[in-house]
């Protein structure tokens, strides 16, 4: 037993996705340099895969960042954060919840917030759909991977 609804909102995510891994820019010409330089600044080397991970953060539109208890996910996401603020973006963390949001907030030292906190989510809207703040639009999210647990609502995200 599936659900219409679920069927059609994860049919049209994981589209979209698709659509968007597609979609590439071309990176710095000085990102591998400003990498180098983040791992002497940090005292670390980026694993083969994470440094992959970074890249990727600049040259396409969507990662999916995973991985088990230590593996470096953070380490990761700190260094996408870091050159993403040094190229001058605003960056905005957002997690599902107030205690991943916490969490995160802990590991990064920088603020997040739920993701419907971050996108002002008005669920009073009698269509049932959900109406995103057009105010609070930042240019890089980047959220805790949990797409698949509401596919309504990430339909709605990414139907904009």
């Amino acid at each position: 037993m599936y659900l219409p609804q679920f069927y059609q909102a994860e049919t049209y995510v994981a589209g979209r996705l698709a659509m968007m891994e597609q979609l590439t820019m071309n990176p710095p010409e000085d990102l591998n340099k400003d990498i180098d330089a983040l791992e002497k600044k940090l005292g670390i080397a980026y694993a083969k895969l994470q440094r992959k991970a970074i890249e990727t953060a600049f040259f396409q539109d969507v990662l999916i960042l995973t991985g088990g208890p230590g593996t470096g996910k953070t380490t990761t996401l700190n260094g996408i954060i870091t050159l993403l603020e040094q190229r001058g973006f605003k960056v905005a963390l957002a997690a599902p919840t107030g205690r991943a949001a916490k969490r995160m907030s802990e590991v990064t030292g920088r603020e997040a917030k739920t993701i419907h906190r971050l996108l002002e989510v008005d669920f009073q809207d009698e269509s049932g759909k959900i109406n995103l703040s057009a105010t609070r639009r930042t240019p890089s999210p980047l959220t805790q991977w949990w797409w698949m647990r509401c596919p309504w609502w990430t339909s709605s995200c990414l139907n904009r």
